[in-house]
């Protein structure tokens, strides 16, 4: 079993850094965008939430 887990978390580490320069690259592209697009951005999280909530809360 242990090495079943093991296998995977090789390939999680390298993931992991690519996620990780991908955050820093859209973190900058988030300090450089306009009012427009933060305020189109916000929607697009709250309604990506929202269905997010309501597929977990169906039974």
């Amino acid at each position: 079993m242990n090495e079943d887990i093991n296998v995977p978390d090789i390939t999680t580490s390298d993931t992991t850094t690519t996620t990780t320069s991908t955050k820093k690259q859209t973190q900058c592209k988030v300090d450089a965008l306009s009012a427009e697009e933060e305020l189109a951005l916000e929607r697009l999280m709250s309604s990506a939430y929202t269905c997010i909530v309501s597929k977990l809360n169906t039974p």
